[in-house]
C-alpha cells in the first residue's frame, strides 16, 4: 500500500437511510417506506495520491483513533520513503494528551428474542458517565485520572497540577482546542506558573511565604519595536476603553510617521469606542490583530514574562506604592537596555515583526 506522493486522506460514513427512494399511494394517501428501526452506519477511512493511487478501508461504527493507527500502519507498510499524509482536524488525528468519556451504554451485547419480536435489553433509566484525562510521553510514561461527570476546568487544573508535581523541568502538554483548555481561569493559572521562587525551610516543615490578605492589583499596558523602543503606563486597577485611548493618543503624539500596534483580541481593543476614536485617526495610527491564542507572535508578551518574574523576585511590595515604585524601577530600567528589548524579537514566531527594520 506505499505511496510515492504525499497523499490526502479524509473519513466519511454512510446509514442506510443515505438515498430515499420515490414512492406512490392513493390520491390523499401519504405515501410510507418501511424501513427498520435501527440503521446500520458504515464508515469508510480513505487516502488518494496526485498519481490516481488509493487506499481504502471500510468498517462498521465510526473511525476511533484504533482504527484511525491501523490504517496508518498498512499506509506506511511497503512504503518506499516516508508518507505525508494531508488530513483535516478531526479530534481522532490529534489524539495525544487528551480527554474521553465513556458510559455504562459503551458496548453493547448481542440480543435473541422469539421470530418476529425485537430483542429488549433491560437497563437503568439513567447512565453513568465516566471521563478520563490523560498524558503520554515519547518515552512511553503514562499520567491519568478518571473522574465521574465531565472534564471541566477545575479538574483540568487539577490535572495540570498534578503533571508538574516533582517534575525535574518545565512541562510542555500538547493539547487540541476542546473549549475548557481555552479557559479564563486556566490561563489565569498557567500565568501564575511561568515563574516560581524557591522557598526553604527546615528538613520535614514547609516553606511559607507569607503575604498580605489584600492583593494589590496593577496593571501595564506597553509597547515596544524592534529598534529597542519602549513606551508603557502602569495604573492601579484594570485596562478599560479609555485608559486604552490615552495610551493611543501618548504613543502617536509627536510619531513621525504612521504607527502600526500589533495587538491580541483582548476584549478592550475591540470596543467600539476605541473603534470610533480610530475611525479619524485612520493616517496615524492602526491597529493589527494577532490570530487568536496566539500570544507567543507578540514580542511584548516576552517582556511582560520578565516584568512578572521581576515583580516576583526580590522583598515582597507591602503596598500598593511599594508595588508601584517596584515596577517603575524595573521598567524604566529596561527602556536604558534597547538592545535587550531588541531581543525579544528573536523568538522564531516573532521575527515577522522586524521587517521593517
Amino acid at each position: 500500500m506505499g505511496f510515492f506522493e504525499p497523499p490526502w486522506g479524509d473519513e466519511t460514513a454512510v446509514k442506510e437511510d443515505a438515498h430515499w427512494v420515490r414512492g406512490y399511494a392513493p390520491k390523499g394517501q401519504t405515501p410510507i417506506l418501511e424501513h427498520p428501526a435501527r440503521w446500520t452506519t458504515l464508515s469508510m477511512i480513505s487516502a488518494i495520491s496526485p498519481r490516481g493511487e488509493i487506499a481504502f478501508e471500510i468498517v462498521e461504527g465510526s473511525i476511533h483513533a484504533e482504527r484511525f493507527i491501523a490504517f496508518l500502519e498498512k499506509l506506511i507498510t511497503g512504503a518506499p520513503r516516508k508518507v505525508f499524509l494531508v488530513v483535516d482536524n478531526l479530534r481522532v488525528h490529534h489524539a495525544w494528551g487528551d480527554e474521553t468519556a465513556v458510559k455504562e451504554d459503551a458496548h453493547w451485547v448481542r440480543g435473541y428474542a422469539p421470530k418476529g419480536q425485537t430483542p429488549i435489553l433491560e437497563h437503568p433509566a439513567r447512565w453513568t458517565t465516566l471521563s478520563m484525562i490523560s498524558a503520554i510521553s515519547p518515552r512511553g510514561e503514562i499520567a491519568f485520572e478518571i473522574v465521574e461527570g465531565s472534564i471541566h476546568a477545575e479538574r483540568f487544573i487539577a490535572f495540570l497540577e498534578k503533571l508538574i508535581t516533582g517534575a525535574p523541568r518545565k512541562v510542555f502538554l500538547v493539547v487540541d482546542n476542546l473549549r475548557v483548555h481555552h479557559a479564563k481561569v486556566v490561563s489565569a493559572w498557567l500565568a501564575d506558573k511561568q515563574d516560581r521562587i524557591r522557598g526553604y525551610a527546615p528538613k520535614g516543615q514547609t516553606p511559607i511565604l507569607e503575604h498580605p490578605a489584600r492583593w494589590t492589583t496593577l496593571s501595564m499596558i506597553s509597547a515596544i519595536s524592534p529598534r529597542g523602543e519602549i513606551a508603557f503606563e502602569i495604573v492601579e486597577g484594570s485596562i478599560h476603553a479609555e485608559r486604552f485611548i490615552a495610551f493611543l493618543e501618548k504613543l502617536i503624539t509627536g510619531a513621525p510617521r504612521k504607527v502600526f500596534l500589533v495587538v491580541d483580541n483582548l476584549r478592550v481593543h475591540h470596543a467600539k469606542v476605541v473603534s470610533a476614536w480610530l475611525a479619524d485617526k485612520q493616517d496615524r495610527i492602526e491597529l493589527v490583530f494577532l490570530p487568536p491564542y496566539a500570544p507567543e507572535s507578540n514580542p511584548d508578551e516576552y517582556l511582560n514574562r520578565d516584568f512578572k518574574t521581576a515583580l516576583r523576585t526580590g522583598p515582597m511590595s507591602t503596598d500598593t506604592q511599594s508595588l508601584l515604585e517596584k515596577a517603575t524601577t524595573f521598567m524604566n530600567g529596561l527602556r536604558q537596555l534597547p538592545e535587550k528589548v531588541a531581543r525579544y524579537f528573536h523568538h522564531p514566531v516573532a521575527r515577522y515583526a522586524m521587517l521593517d527594520i
